[in-house]
């Protein structure tokens, strides 16, 4: 039976969710008692592994999913409420706790005006995590925090080049490459954000990279990455 897996967060993201993975083997959607995600990786969890746990892993590559299709995307969080057929459990640790004394229950909001696209991206990036653990792990960073930075960036940069030559796929050029590595590690350029406190050498600042265009590059190299696995 289909394991519903509560979730809480802003409503704008929520809706989000629902919009981008409204089918497939991991979704959002929404009933009477709010949001929740189904996932066949959490009901075919393999052996011995707890349902939270496996909840907790699909909805950290949910949340980078989140992130790839806004980068203003705030990640969801799990209520720690399952419902299975008739029967409800609740899974009460102390994470759980923070999140219901902080936020309570979700507020559901009206309809999303406007019809849905006739592809939704949700579902192929779902399917790409499921199917490669390491853009799963990239999405992972993606999507747990609220501001990513250059040393999150820097981390999906590694996963992304692990293997693969993002210049010589067309998915980058070499300049974007050197201004990413520079503007990430160079504490010259992005100050106390940078990944080092110290490197050797001053910086050439005439194609410096801001933060927001590190982010949408590596948005962009993710979205190719996934793109050739679907292929």
């Amino acid at each position: 039976m289909t394991l519903k897996v509560r979730l809480l967060g802003r409503e704008a993201d929520l809706a989000l969710l629902m919009r981008v993975l409204p089918a497939g083997d991991t979704q959002v959607a929404r009933d009477e008692r709010g949001y929740y995600l189904t996932a066949a990786a959490v009901d075919r969890r393999r052996e011995g592994s707890q349902f939270h746990e496996a909840a907790a892993e699909v909805l950290a590559s949910v949340n980078g999913i989140g992130w790839l299709n806004d980068m203003e995307f705030e990640a969801i969080e799990l209520t720690g409420t399952y419902d299975e057929g008739g029967r409800r459990h609740v899974v009460v640790s102390a994470e759980t706790i923070r999140l219901t004394t902080r936020a309570g229950i979700v507020v559901m909001g009206g309809d999303v005006v406007g019809s849905e696209p006739p592809a939704p991206p949700g579902p192929p990036q779902a399917a790409a995590a499921a199917r490669n653990p390491a853009i799963a792990e990239a999405l992972a960073i993606l999507g747990r925090t609220k501001l990513l930075g250059w040393v999150e960036l820097y981390k999906v940069w590694e996963i992304v080049k692990d293997g693969r030559d993002p210049v010589a796929l067309g998915w980058m050029t070499n300049a974007e490459a050197r201004a990413f590595g520079l503007a990430a590690n160079h504490p010259g350029i992005s100050g106390q954000a940078a990944r080092h406190a110290r490197m050797d050498g001053t910086p050439n600042k005439s194609s410096v990279m801001g933060l927001l265009e590190g982010q949408a590059l590596i948005r962009r190299l993710v979205l190719a990455w996934i793109a050739s696995e679907s292929n």
